[in-house]
């Protein structure tokens, strides 16, 4: 199987290899010839997708092999069938413990097909040198994310109404350029141009904005340097003001995809197939019969460990026959691949894509995070909104429908063409509410979870009492979700955010 050169990016911590003092790392002395040059687990797609290509790294100095990244909860690691290169070696052992019975240990050389129990907490890797007057252990580690998916939660949701000139708005269309928010509405034949730096803020610079054309506010587009819109004959006009003044480009698209850089990806359909165009670069490539034509979600643009490049994905859409799919297609500046093909219920127009992730910290409170993709609304075949939230874990390669905690709640109704932006800001609990928005409750936990006020701040001397104060300040980012349109076209004059907190609560003892 292909390894996919995408990792999980996760956050469990080594157990047990970090602590609050660390010396600094001796210089290597470890003989080459007892070196593990590479680590992994044989493909088994009954354990997890792509199994052979989840990363371990090798700690030489303190000899340790690990999955920083942890994976999945709940995945299996019992019957595990290691992969080591070495520089050549006499002897191989790998030496599994057993809680309450003998160690087992297995001759690598002889049997390297055998599978390992690596459930019951580290496997031991004895290796010993050619000429035999060398030898080395190393603690193998396959981390697996000890927390349930329950753990991502909506915690606190807030509303307020959409940034414009106009208490009532009859269209609206949100983008980010740079580090530009715009979000431009519409209200009878009047126009609002409202921009920030930091919607979190609640301060926005609103201006009223002339056309002259007709725009389709639904196609309002971003790149880093420029807005893009179309009229209502297909052709797409830009501005480099935020808004203001709007210069024609000469060319007429069908669909716009989304902006990687300076350059705004467009599609144009014929007999069956698109043509995508790269404006200015007019850079066209005639795409897969699979690859969609209109109705595809919000772009997003992400970068992870792995990846040399930004990539740009969008996920569902309408194809050129006017079916539905469910893929999800990423773009890397040069090609368009397709990730996945998605769950069928995920065969939705218009969705909203929000890259977000959630923290967990090891023994020594040293933070890590790991991301995950959220996507939720849209409409189906039939023109009917849905408001399922979906959650990948590998930047768009798989997706499964989230846990019933990470479900919208009730009070937020099923919208299409809404758009998602993370938004950092240290947020207080005693900060004033002076930007009108409303509070909503939390989504109902099940039996036997609570929130917690006080999460227990660990201490390293073993001395020290353990300590837990009222959390007051935290770093957490926010979803700001803009707009979006019922089933029958309406657009919702609303700002929704909203936070997911990891670890905010625990089983009642």
């Amino acid at each position: 199987m292909k390894k996919l050169l995408i990792g999980l990016t996760a956050a469990a911590a080594l157990a047990g290899a970090a602590s609050c003092n660390s010396d600094t790392d001796s210089d290597l002395t470890l003989p080459s010839n007892v070196m593990v040059t590479s680590f992994s687990l044989t493909d088994d797609d009954k354990v997890l997708d792509n199994l052979d290509s989840v990363f371990f790294s090798i700690d030489l100095n303190k000899g340790l092999i690990f999955n920083a990244d942890s994976m999945p909860y709940g995945t299996k690691t019992d019957k595990l069938i290691p992969i080591i290169v070495t520089a050549g070696v006499s002897s191989a052992q790998l030496i599994v413990t057993r809680p309450g019975k003998s160690d087992t240990i297995y001759n690598y050389l002889e049997n390297s097909t055998d599978s390992i129990d690596f459930s019951n907490g580290p496997v031991t890797l004895r290796l010993k040198s050619l000429s035999g007057t060398a030898d080395k252990d190393y603690k193998i580690y396959v981390n697996v994310h000890k927390v349930k998916s329950d753990s991502l939660v909506w915690n606190r949701l807030e509303r307020t109404s959409l940034p414009s000139l106009f208490s009532v708005v009859n269209s609206q269309q949100t983008v980010k350029s740079g580090n530009t928010v715009y979000c431009l509405t519409k209200y009878d034949r009047r126009y609002s141009m409202a921009a920030s730096d930091n919607p979190a803020s609640g301060d926005w610079n609103k201006a009223e904005v002339s056309f002259s054309f007709n725009p389709v506010i639904s196609s309002l587009s971003a790149t880093d340097d420029a807005l893009y819109i179309l009229d209502e004959s297909n052709r797409l006009y830009r501005s480099t003001d935020g808004g203001i003044a709007w210069t024609a480009t000469g060319i007429s698209v069908d669909h716009i995809y989304g902006g990687y850089d300076t350059r705004l990806i467009c599609g144009r359909t014929a007999n069956g197939r698109v043509t995508t165009l790269e404006y200015p670069s007019m850079k066209t490539t005639l795409m897969p019969a699979d690859f969609p034509a209109s109705a595809t979600s919000m772009p997003i643009k992400y970068t992870f460990e792995m990846s040399t490049t930004p990539q740009l994905m969008i996920v569902g859409g309408r194809l050129p026959d006017n079916s539905m799919t469910a893929a999800t297609w990423s773009y890397d500046g040069n090609n368009w691949a397709r990730l996945s093909k998605g769950e069928p219920e995920m065969a939705l127009g218009e969705m909203t894509v929000v890259p977000y992730f959630t923290f967990s910290h090891n023994s020594a409170w040293i933070f890590n995070k790991y991301s995950v993709l959220l996507a939720f609304g849209g409409f189906d075949k039939d023109g009917k909104n849905h408001k399922t939230t979906y959650i990948s874990y590998n930047y768009g390669v798989s997706w499964r429908r989230a846990d019933s905690l990470l479900q919208l709640p009730d009070y937020v109704p099923a919208m299409r063409n809404a758009r998602g932006f993370i938004v950092d800001k240290t947020m207080k609990t005693d900060a004033a509410d002076t930007h009108g928005w409303k509070t909503y409750p939390s989504v109902k936990l099940r039996q036997g979870w609570s929130f917690i006020d006080t999460p227990v701040q660990p201490v390293c001397s073993a001395l020290s009492p353990l300590v837990s104060e009222p959390v007051v300040e935290w770093e957490s980012p926010y979803i700001y979700v803009f707009g979006g349109e019922g089933d029958m076209a309406q657009t919702y004059n609303t700002l929704w955010r909203a936070v997911i907190n990891r670890l905010t609560f625990k089983p009642i003892i």
